[in-house]
């Protein structure tokens, strides 16, 4: 049980880090391959991965 719940907190201290982290990546290597449509999915696959995560 104290580990479910540590692993929670690491979760959501570390899920803003992590965030921020793939925004800097997209802005970083912007290539012209990659459409909107294809950002958006895959922050929004990362998005329900953490939320699983954390629930």
């Amino acid at each position: 049980m104290t580990i479910d719940v540590t692993a929670k907190y690491q979760v959501l201290l570390l899920s803003p880090l992590a965030v921020t982290n793939y925004l800097f990546y997209n802005q970083l290597f912007n290539n012209n391959n990659v459409t909107d449509d294809s950002k958006k999915m895959h922050f929004n696959l990362y998005v329900e991965i953490l939320l699983i995560l954390t629930f």
